[in-house]
């Protein structure tokens, strides 16, 4: 009787030991990531365009940038945000924060199976006028 208390004993003391080391690692885990760079754990959730965004959003308002990617990335370690962020999501929220963040645009003009860019097209045009 004596030895089975004693290796239930053993057997509690070794699971709270364990307890104690998963829990130990994933604080760790969490602390970390926290060290990281919220861009880098933001960017793989965004395609393309939404990094163009980003791009023009962090040269237009920095410190507000940093603050909306520092919040997704405490989502996206939480694990509330799991599928990828497309540009036109990225600047809705943007401009929902009051960020209007501006986005270079250009505009092409196809003629005779030619793609040329609208400032083109109109000195062209003004180069035939004179």
């Amino acid at each position: 009787m004596a030895n089975e208390d004693i290796e239930l004993l053993k057997s509690k003391k070794l699971a709270k030991m364990l307890a104690e080391r998963i829990k130990a690692k994933n604080s760790s885990l969490k602390s970390n990531s926290k060290l990281q760079d919220p861009t880098k754990i933001i960017t793989p959730f965004l395609t393309e365009r939404a990094k163009a965004v980003l791009d023009q959003a962090l040269i237009q308002y920095p410190l507000e940038t940093r603050n909306l990617l520092s919040l997704l990335a405490k989502y996206v370690i939480n694990g509330k945000l799991s599928t990828s962020i497309t540009g036109e999501e990225l600047l809705t929220l943007f401009h929902r924060l009051g960020i209007y963040v501006k986005m270079p645009t250009r505009i092409f003009v196809k003629e005779k199976n030619k793609i040329k860019s609208l400032e083109e097209k109109i000195k062209e045009e003004l180069g035939k006028e004179s």
